[in-house]
């Protein structure tokens, strides 16, 4: 991974450039799809969830979803799906009046 060098290099480095390398980097790595044998979200955590194609679905399906327990996931269309990967939603943009 080399841009992973590149962002503990410019870290080191110190200065201006070294907040903003570790912001990068935070929001490189807060950006990824989390495999779910790496690790699940909370119980009923909310996340955006990537559903591979089923013979039911010939194509894959990037969604909101609810993880409930022992790998099973829900949507707001109900049902339960299959689910390999996931990552938290974004924060909601502050909308003022």
């Amino acid at each position: 991974m080399g841009h992973m060098k590149d962002f503990d290099r410019r870290i080191r480095q110190g200065g201006d450039d070294a907040v903003r390398a570790a912001l990068e980097y935070a929001l490189t790595v807060a950006a990824r799809w989390i495999p779910v044998e790496e690790r699940l979200p909370e119980h009923g955590e909310e996340v955006l969830a990537y559903f591979p194609p089923q013979p039911y679905c010939p194509n894959p399906i990037v969604g909101e979803a609810v993880h409930v327990g022992k790998g099973n996931w829900s949507t707001e269309h109900g049902g339960w799906f299959h689910v390999t990967h996931w990552m938290p939603l974004p924060e909601p943009p502050e909308v003022t009046k």
